[in-house]
């Protein structure tokens, strides 16, 4: 009588472990599904479902946080937001702020250079607080690896205000006129696309403008088949 009792308490506790066993599992799977299953992950509606803004900034010889031009709101699965500029002589970096607007959602980042620019840009996401978040630099460490998940859209930012400077490539003469374009997503699917364009100084404007009138179509061609839209679809 007690081997048999012991034996069906061996089995009550075999069958226990395997019931547990399969809560385990089923509990992962459906993490699993939540991680995966994420409504914005599509393609935005057609181009004449999406709402479009454009807005022109005046650029400043001396940039800082504290006159950096506002670009927009990120929010995920709503806004996408595009930025079109060019580092003139003499203008050491160009200061941008944009918003997130939600907890830790995952960031993308694309850019492009006009084809006759010539030399590369320094690209960093800076918090209020002043702390590099990511950096395109080669040597900066936890930073350049931030950016690196940044270009994959991966990414994550608390809410807040965030700024976006933008120099020549590390050992660049000032004398190089990079001009450039670059957008900021937070997820595939968005539904108001928001576009900078940002004027130069005075003494530098008809360069620009040259440069504008050649150049935005085919960066805006290079962004589209990168990130899967249209850059400057509401200015051309």
């Amino acid at each position: 009588m007690t081997e048999s009792v012991n034996s069906y308490g061996a089995y009550l506790a075999q069958v226990n472990q395997i019931k547990a066993e399969y809560e385990a599992k089923k509990a992962l799977l459906k993490v699993s599904s939540a991680e995966t299953d994420d409504p914005y992950d599509k393609d935005p509606p057609p181009a004449n479902r999406i709402a479009a803004y454009a807005q022109e900034t005046d650029d400043v010889l001396h940039d800082t946080r504290q006159n950096a031009r506002a670009i927009g709101d990120l929010t995920r699965g709503k806004t996408r937001l595009n930025l079109f500029s060019a580092l003139t002589n003499a203008d050491r970096a160009d200061w941008y702020s944009f918003n997130v607007t939600k907890d830790n959602p995952t960031v993308g980042l694309s850019f492009t250079l006009d084809s006759n620019s010539k030399g590369g840009i320094h690209i960093q996401i800076i918090a209020q607080n002043g702390a590099i978040i990511a950096d395109n630099a080669a040597r900066s460490g936890d930073a350049k690896e931030n950016y690196d998940d940044l270009t994959a859209s991966k990414l994550e930012l608390s809410k807040g205000t965030y700024y976006l400077k933008v120099a020549r490539a590390v050992g660049d003469l000032n004398t190089t006129r990079p001009t450039y374009a670059i957008q900021l997503s937070a997820s595939r699917y968005y539904r108001e696309d928001y576009q900078t364009v940002e004027r130069p100084v005075s003494q530098y404007a008809t360069l620009f403008s040259s440069a504008n009138t050649q150049s935005v179509a085919s960066m805006s061609s290079v962004l589209s088949a990168a990130a899967g839209g249209d850059l400057f679809d509401l200015l051309l």
